[in-house]
């Protein structure tokens, strides 16, 4: 553990190449030293503009030591990012990059933020208790092996891409009760307008029968939002859908396909492991209500 004498938090609208680096370094030295994944969840949080300031960067004697990134997307809910280098834990810095994050989010009329821990790290387990900073669900994170295909049955799903016009009946498919309508709907405003993107309808007989949105994030691709209506599940659609989505991200060359899902959710994990995914990490999500002023 290293002692600080004077520490800084650097609120950003955008890194410099010299700053990105920093960054980057520790978030390999931290997956390195603890077997974290940091640098995955942190390729999705930051493919966003930089209209706001989201990067908070932490500094102990002029050297980065802890980084922070806060979604963009999001009316009154937000996700947040946040890595310390485990020599300097235990000094209360969480703490107070809680303290600055929430004076930035009670200036936005940010109610909560959700923050994402690696299930296998006790450290970010007891900083959670400390708090008094509750779980609220977990998810395994996927990433897929050798593609266990099968052969399309007699009645296909067609897989064609969503119009920008076509947000609020991707919204609606999306409606499950995990988030609100309105963060649904930014969610869905934001991601159509984002050329790395795109959401795909399955459809059976003409009808929607679900959705899928995946997102290129350099050298991999991530599946999201992928629903299937209640009363067309069990009869191999979200097989089908699935398998189309893997073929789309791989037409342009062979790259990491991955995908995360509720630890609960025992149908959709059998599902994905028969197709070829395996567990990489587990991620337990906790629920930060901000203080109103």
């Amino acid at each position: 553990m290293h002692n600080m004498t004077h520490v800084e938090i650097a609120i950003k609208h955008s890194l410099t190449p010299t700053e990105r680096e920093a960054v980057l370094t520790l978030l390999t030295n931290c997956d390195t030293t603890e077997q974290l994944h940091t640098a995955q969840l942190l390729r999705l949080l930051r493919m966003q503009s930089d209209s706001e300031a989201n990067d908070f960067l932490i500094y102990a004697d002029g050297m980065l030591i802890g980084y922070a990134a806060l979604s963009n997307y999001g009316t009154d809910e937000r996700d947040i990012l946040a890595i310390i280098d485990p020599q300097y834990r235990r000094q209360g810095i969480f703490r107070r990059l809680l303290h600055t994050i929430t004076t930035t989010c009670q200036q936005r009329r940010i109610e909560r933020i959700v923050i994402p821990c690696e299930h296998h790290t006790e450290a970010a387990r007891l900083c959670m208790e400390a708090l008094a900073i509750p779980f609220l669900y977990a998810e395994h994170a996927m990433t897929l092996g050798t593609l266990q295909s099968r052969p399309m049955p007699a009645t296909p799903v067609l897989f064609r891409a969503a119009q920008t016009d076509e947000g609020p009946l991707i919204t609606a498919l999306m409606m499950d009760g995990t988030m609100s309508a309105e963060t649904i709907q930014e969610l869905v405003t934001n991601a159509l307008q984002k050329p790395n993107e795109r959401f795909y309808f399955g459809i059976v007989h003409n009808e929607i029968i679900g959705i899928l949105r995946l997102i290129q994030m350099q050298e991999r691709v991530g599946i999201y939002s992928f629903v299937v209506r209640e009363d067309c599940r069990g009869k191999g659609y979200g097989r089908q859908m699935l398998q189309q989505a893997i073929y789309i991200a791989q037409e342009q060359k062979p790259q990491e396909i991955t995908l995360e899902v509720d630890v609960t959710n025992t149908n959709a994990i059998g599902l994905y492991r028969s197709c070829g995914f395996t567990i990489t990490t587990t991620y337990d999500y906790y629920l930060y209500n901000i203080p109103q002023r």
